[in-house]
């Protein structure tokens, strides 16, 4: 899966998601696949945003750190 690449006013808009990693929250753009973390905790490899110089980032997150916002209302 590739990342969303839609602004992230435009992503916001709709139902999406926010997780933890490494003490910032982060815009989740795109889940690609299930796995475990090394402590066998249930985790994602999801593409997160991270900023204007490194765009998106796959990285693994726990699933207890993805939380799910519902979108903007107009």
């Amino acid at each position: 899966m590739v990342p969303d690449t839609r602004h992230p006013d435009e992503i916001v808009a709709e139902d999406y998601a926010v997780a933890e990693y490494r003490g910032w929250t982060r815009l989740v753009r795109g889940i690609d696949r299930y796995t475990h973390l090394p402590t066998r905790e249930p985790a994602a490899m999801v593409w997160l945003l991270a900023d204007a110089l490194r765009g998106a980032q796959l990285v693994p997150v726990a699933l207890s750190d993805i939380r799910l916002f519902p979108g903007r209302t107009s």
